[in-house]
């Protein structure tokens, strides 16, 4: 990020209240202002991520995370102890990373999260939680009427519920024919991006990551990656927020670790600041 920014940042959040060299920054003050930087609101003090003398860490599922911008380091952590008596030489050096991702392959894990039978089931699910919870908004409400001796409003409880439940989702199982469409896209997309970051940008993946980071990708296509602006990184396809399963659900269906969206957001703007914004258009990202 640079100094421009956040400077910009300062400007939008001042005035502060009190002094940076006297205040302690609590981890209710920070605010992300990029996905490794944070800046206190009450001080205006700008934490950058960069090793463990500058970042509060804690260890989660083998990878070191930045407790203040919640970022994930991309170097692993292993315990010393475990395995070593019996295994010995096994690394990603037997995996070379290849240039690039098969079609075949980014259609197969795309299938999977959006029409498998797992996938459908956990959205079925899903829509028999949220009509039992306006049924049970819908009564209590009633029951506020009757309590109170009045006649029931019908329209002022419908009013009143669907308020309550306006910021949820509303899940979406699509018909075969739109299904494919969709996935069509999205491979086609993912496909694309893909040539990009793994070609233009050289950027290697190990071949135990590819389905994770396809489908993070896949995830990250709910809102897409803007970047300089005006600079597309990755497309934005709204209807994902409705057809793709709950997050915490990525481990138990499809066997991906549930932090792995945060991971492949970190990776992508982490590469993409290498490349200046010239370069980024002459890769072909688009432009609005």
């Amino acid at each position: 990020m640079s100094a421009a920014d956040i400077c910009l940042w300062k400007r939008l959040r001042s005035p502060f209240w009190i002094p940076s060299g006297i205040h302690c920054c609590q981890m209710g003050d920070w605010e992300n202002i990029e996905c490794d930087v944070a800046g206190c609101v009450v001080c205006g003090k700008i934490h950058v991520c960069e090793d463990a003398t500058h970042c509060p860490l804690v260890t989660y599922e083998g990878r070191h995370v930045c407790q203040i911008t919640g970022f994930v380091s991309p170097r692993p952590v292993f315990d010393e102890t475990e395995f070593m008596d019996t295994v010995a030489g096994l690394g990603e050096a037997y995996l070379p990373a290849p240039k690039c991702i098969e079609t075949e392959q980014i259609e197969s894990w795309v299938d999977q999260v959006l029409s498998s039978a797992a996938a459908k089931n956990s959205l079925k699910a899903e829509m028999v939680k949220r009509r039992s919870r306006i049924k049970q908004l819908f009564i209590r409400a009633a029951k506020t009427y009757k309590q109170a001796r009045m006649p029931i409003n019908i329209v002022s409880i419908i009013s009143d519920v669907m308020n309550q439940v306006s910021e949820s989702r509303v899940p979406v199982i699509l018909s075969h024919a739109h299904a494919s469409e969709l996935r069509f896209l999205c491979v086609r997309k993912i496909e694309r991006f893909c040539k990009c970051f793994m070609e233009f940008l050289e950027c290697k993946l190990p071949v135990v990551k590819m389905k994770g980071f396809v489908v993070g990708v896949l995830y990250l296509m709910r809102k897409g990656i803007v970047i300089h602006t005006n600079i597309v990184i990755l497309d934005k396809i709204p209807i994902l927020q409705s057809v793709l399963p709950i997050e915490n659900q990525l481990n138990s269906l499809f066997d991906v670790s549930i932090k792995v969206i945060t991971e492949v957001e970190n990776v992508i703007k982490l590469s993409i600041k290498k490349a200046g914004r010239d370069r980024l258009i002459e890769m072909g990202f688009d432009v609005i």
